[in-house]
């Protein structure tokens, strides 16, 4: 029950954000959305590390991973940087134990984790995970292009200082 009321208060904040551009949220509401997200990916793994009876493992993995994933994502939008890291690597430990590491979603989740490490200033980090994703496979051109110009443009802010 608990999750469900979580799964609705992210999705009714989510579509506020949509509506109004996720800028434009007061502060105490983008914490509780981080919250939330971090909430449903907590219990999303209790859940996959338990086992749910006649769901397969690998099915709760994934969407633990999945849940993971968009708590990354909301965390990345409310600048919550530390945060998006721990899910964004969380995401990508779950996609490599269950898909192995040459999946695209695997890669996707690196390309993820490649651009937490880059808004937490730690470039060198970033550029060595993004080069594995390049030399694995051909990944979305459209996410490594947004990861590559975000990256560079950390890289560009970082030497101003």
């Amino acid at each position: 029950m608990q999750a469900s009321l979580e799964s609705d208060r992210i999705r009714i904040l989510a579509e506020i954000a949509a509506d109004i551009g996720y800028t434009q949220l007061s502060l105490s509401i983008k914490e509780a959305l981080v919250e939330s997200a971090a909430y449903e990916a907590e219990q999303a793994l209790l859940l996959a590390a338990q086992g749910g009876g006649s769901t397969p493992a690998k099915a709760l993995t994934l969407a633990a991973a999945e849940a993971c994933s968009k708590a990354a994502s909301i965390a990345d939008a409310a600048g919550k940087y530390q945060k998006f890291g721990e899910f964004s690597v969380k995401s990508l430990e779950l996609r490599r134990q269950v898909q192995g590491h040459a999946h695209p979603d695997t890669l996707t989740s690196m390309s993820t984790a490649a651009h937490a490490l880059g808004k937490q200033g730690q470039y060198r980090e970033a550029e060595a995970m993004l080069r594995q994703v390049n030399g694995k496979a051909v990944c979305s051109c459209e996410l490594m292009a947004c990861v590559c110009l975000e990256l560079a443009s950390s890289i560009k802010q970082h030497t101003r200082r």
